[in-house]
């Protein structure tokens, strides 16, 4: 889970779609890697197991199926997807929870891309 905070260039995590969406993962049996660039110190304040607080973005998503993007944070939509896929397992999903990813973009480098709030 990329993003954190409830915007970016905040630290603050109450009301977050976050906080909400990592308990519900964790309470279908997921581990849920997190990072955030402003709101790490925070986070850990939410929950200690089934979720690894991660240094960088990279580290959040390694090993994992599928990376949600919460936060449209700038280095998160102008980073390296497809070095970030190559971090990833299969299938490769991304959930761009802000829709601030190129579509075509993320398809064109192998990842399953799914807007949220878009028919595709």
């Amino acid at each position: 889970m990329l993003g954190l905070a409830f915007k970016p260039r905040a630290d603050d995590i109450a009301d977050a779609p976050a906080v909400d969406i990592i308990e519900m993962l964790i309470s279908e049996g997921s581990i849920v890697g997190v990072y955030d660039p402003a709101a790490m110190e925070n986070a850990c304040s939410v929950r200690t197991d089934s979720v690894i607080y991660a240094p960088d973005l990279h580290a959040a998503v390694s090993g994992a199926n599928a990376t949600l993007l919460l936060t449209e944070w700038p280095e998160f939509i102008n980073a390296d997807w497809e070095s970030i896929k190559s971090c990833m397992a299969t299938p490769y999903i991304v959930l761009n929870g802000r829709n601030t990813l190129a579509r075509t973009k993320m398809v064109k480098i192998g990842s399953r891309h799914m807007g949220i709030g878009r028919h595709t």
